[in-house]
């Protein structure tokens, strides 16, 4: 699985969030990371022409608690 992560802004409180997708272990796996201050959950929505793989991520910010959706391609 590749790193999927990035830096925007809470539409709410306008806090920066410095997110990342940390990938569920499958059986037998054991994988170590250092936790983000956000962890974010992607949805796979699409690709497009050039075989990017659209996705749809889902954070919260730590500050104001509000969820936050961006889209972005990977």
């Amino acid at each position: 699985m590749r790193e999927v992560c990035g830096t925007n802004k809470c539409f709410w409180c306008e806090e920066v969030l410095d997110w990342k997708y940390i990938p569920r272990p499958r059986n037998g796996q054991i994988v170590t990371y250092m936790m983000p201050d956000v962890s974010a959950d992607i949805t796979a929505i699409g690709r497009d022409e050039d075989g990017k793989i659209k996705i749809e991520v889902l954070c919260t910010c730590p500050g104001c608690g509000i969820k936050n959706k961006y889209i972005k391609l990977v």
